[in-house]
C-alpha cells in the first residue's frame, strides 16, 4: 500500500498497452486507484482511464486521472482491470503524484528524525526540545540548516534556519511562518510578543494540589488566591471572605507573630504572573532556558 494524506488530491500515471477484441461493448480495462482507511478496510475505488475494445494497440500509450481522496483515507493500491473479454493489457511506469507526505521519529517526547518524500533527514534539538540542525541519512550537514533562538523564540540574526527543511522549531511546535506565531495545539503563541494570542482556558484559582492544575500557578492548594471564575456569585463570596480577614487582622504585612502562625501561607500566588493568562512561561523563559 501506498501512504496519502487523508482527504488530499492525486495525479495516478500510468503506461499502457494491448490488443482488444474490437467487438467488444463496454469497459473492456480499467485503471483504478483503491482506497483504504486506517485499519486497512476498503473505502471505495476511483477508475481513472478506462477503454473498450479497440482502445489499445501495441505501443505504448500514457494514461492519467485526478481523485480526490475521501477523508479517512490513509493508503491507496493501483489496479489495473482486466475484464478479459477477448485479448490482452499491460500497464507500466505507474506514477501517483500529490501533496508530500512527512513522517516524524520520535524518542521519548524529542523529535529526532523526518522522513519527507523518501528522503531520510535526522533533527537535532537543544535542551528545549528546539529544531537547531539538521543532517542526512549519511549524517553530513544540511547547508544553512543551523538555527538559534531567543528565549522567547524568536530566531536569531545569521542563524534562522533558512535551509532547516521543517516548521517544527521553536519547543518542537508547528511555526506559521507567514502569521508569525507558533502553534502549540490548544492556542497560537506570538515569539516577537512573548505572549500567547489568547488566554490560557484552564481558570487560575480552579484547580487545587500542588501537584495539580495550581501548581502551574504558582501555588498550593493551601494559598488563599480569589479565582478568577465565571461564577460571579462565588466570585464575590471570595472577595467578601477575604475583605473580612483583612478587617479582622489587618493587611498580610500588618499581621503579629500569632496571625502569621494560624495563617502560615499569605493570601495570593508568590508570583503575581500566575494571574497573567497570557505569560509564557510566567514570563520568566530564562528558568527555562
Amino acid at each position: 500500500p501506498i501512504a496519502v494524506l487523508p482527504g488530499a488530491t492525486y495525479t495516478l500515471s500510468a503506461w499502457v498497452r494491448g490488443e482488444l477484441n474490437a467487438q467488444a461493448s463496454g469497459y473492456a480495462w480499467a485503471l483504478r486507484l483503491l482506497a483504504y482507511n486506517r485499519q486497512g478496510a476498503f473505502i471505495s475505488s476511483y477508475t481513472v482511464a478506462s477503454g473498450g475494445g479497440g482502445s489499445l494497440t501495441t505501443a505504448w500509450q500514457q494514461r492519467s486521472g485526478t481523485v480526490t481522496l475521501p477523508g479517512n483515507a490513509t493508503t491507496v493500491r493501483v489496479e489495473l482491470f482486466d475484464y478479459m473479454t477477448d485479448g490482452w493489457v499491460a500497464v507500466d511506469d505507474v506514477s501517483l503524484t500529490g501533496p508530500t507526505v512527512t513522517k516524524y521519529y520520535t524518542l521519548g517526547s524529542q523529535r529526532i528524525a523526518q522522513r519527507q518524500g523518501g528522503a531520510l533527514t535526522y533533527l537535532h534539538g537543544d535542551h528545549l526540545g528546539s529544531a537547531s540542525l539538521a543532517t542526512d541519512a549519511s549524517g553530513a550537514k544540511i547547508t544553512d540548516s543551523d538555527t538559534r533562538y531567543s528565549p522567547y523564540g524568536v530566531t536569531r540574526p545569521g542563524l534562522a534556519g533558512t535551509g532547516l527543511p521543517t516548521d517544527r522549531r521553536f519547543t518542537g511546535q508547528r511555526e506559521e511562518v507567514s502569521l508569525g506565531f507558533y502553534d502549540y495545539g490548544a492556542r497560537p503563541y506570538a515569539p516577537a510578543l512573548g505572549r500567547f494570542l489568547q488566554a490560557d482556558s484552564i481558570v487560575p484559582g480552579a484547580a487545587s494540589g500542588a501537584g495539580g492544575g495550581a501548581a502551574t500557578l504558582g501555588h498550593d492548594s493551601q494559598t488563599r488566591l480569589t479565582p478568577l471564575t465565571v461564577n460571579l456569585g462565588e466570585f464575590v463570596a471570595q472577595v467578601n471572605a477575604e475583605n473580612r480577614e483583612i478587617l479582622q487582622f489587618g493587611f498580610f504585612f500588618q499581621w503579629d507573630a500569632r496571625t502569621r502562625q494560624e495563617h502560615n501561607v499569605p493570601s495570593g500566588p508568590y508570583n503575581p504572573q500566575a494571574l497573567n493568562r497570557y505569560a509564557y512561561v510566567l514570563n520568566n523563559p530564562g528558568w527555562f532556558n
